[in-house]
């Protein structure tokens, strides 16, 4: 019988303003690590500067994208802006958080 180690979680660091312009980049982020047989996506959003409804709405589309095939995504370190969204929205609930 042949056991495999556990697969890393793939990380995505996001930095800077996530806003219209840019938002589709947390989808294809997402996707590419999807595509490569990622089990467990983490998104840092520690060095996010801005963060409004479009950044929430590709994170709940990877949370999807995710579910679909069964891959956990969480959240790491969101930062103040992200976190104020979160709970604005009453999202923070649909993403696991560790800091």
């Amino acid at each position: 019988m042949t056991s495999q180690a556990p697969t890393a979680p793939v990380t995505i660091v996001l930095t800077g303003e996530i806003d219209a312009s840019n938002a589709v980049t947390i989808s294809s982020q997402v996707e590419q690590a999807l595509d490569a047989g990622a089990k467990d996506i983490v998104v840092d959003l520690g060095a996010v500067t801005f963060f409004d409804s479009t950044g929430l709405g590709a994170l709940i589309a990877a949370r999807t994208a995710c579910g679909s095939k069964e891959v956990a995504l969480s959240l790491r370190a969101p930062s103040p802006q992200v976190r104020r969204i979160l709970d604005l929205t009453a999202t923070a609930s649909l993403f696991p958080v560790t800091d």
